[in-house]
């Protein structure tokens, strides 16, 4: 993994109440950086607040310097019925099953992974999201630490939500977190939230895999 470069890049986000419940609970992880003016352009929609072709202010990306989101590849995995997403800029890749779809989103988001809807809850899609966050300024921090920070936010976020499961494990060759959890999207969906987060290099590298209570897919065993 490599630290992203600067470029900055336009965020087209849906607004959706669930998508934006969705992005709130995998980008509630960049806990230390200037995420407020990211959250408003949730809550009003990107089209709302910056107009069609305009990105974010600098300071409410999460990264040392934004990247270029475009900067990306899309190959045939070796694991037969998947793909790989390979983030050149951000230095990350990752396979994903090769009937989902993916967007890139913003250099907080730099790809969501969405599964087809068919099979799944009503009003819910099963999900993965990767974020990015930059904490060279918090020297020394901590697994634990940023945890115990991420939960606090949660918890904020969402008061209904329950911690079900906090463990080391590695993430690639890398020392990480494991979270599970889970708090209602909506009236009617109660769902999981799966995240491993690993600091290289002074950046957080979080992913989150979000699904409806009892649907765990394909994400679960990758």
């Amino acid at each position: 993994m490599q630290d992203p470069h600067s470029d900055s890049s336009p965020l087209n986000v849906e607004s959706t109440p669930m998508l934006k419940r969705i992005l709130m609970a995998a980008v509630i992880f960049v806990v230390l950086g200037g995420v407020t003016t990211y959250f408003l352009a949730l809550d009003g929609g990107i089209e709302e607040q910056y107009g069609a072709t305009e990105g974010l202010e600098e300071d409410a990306s999460a990264t040392a310097d934004a990247f270029d989101i475009k900067d990306y590849t899309v190959a045939t995995s070796q694991q037969e019925g998947f793909s790989t997403f390979q983030q050149n800029a951000a230095g990350f890749q990752m396979d994903f099953p090769e009937d989902w779809t993916y967007e890139a989103y913003s250099s907080v988001i730099p790809v969501m992974f969405r599964s087809p809807s068919e099979g799944q809850t009503e009003g819910f899609v099963e999900n993965v999201v990767i974020s990015l966050e930059d904490v060279s300024a918090y020297e020394g921090l901590t697994l634990d630490q940023y945890a115990d920070a991420a939960y606090g936010q949660l918890l904020s976020a969402f008061p209904d939500y329950r911690l079900l499961q906090r463990e080391k494990r590695q993430l690639g060759t890398y020392d990480g977190m494991f979270l599970v959890g889970s708090y209602p999207a909506d009236e009617n969906n109660v769902v999981q939230v799966m995240s491993l987060f690993s600091i290289v290099d002074n950046m957080v590298y979080v992913f989150t895999y979000t699904h409806g209570d009892g649907e765990e897919d394909q994400f679960a065993t990758t």
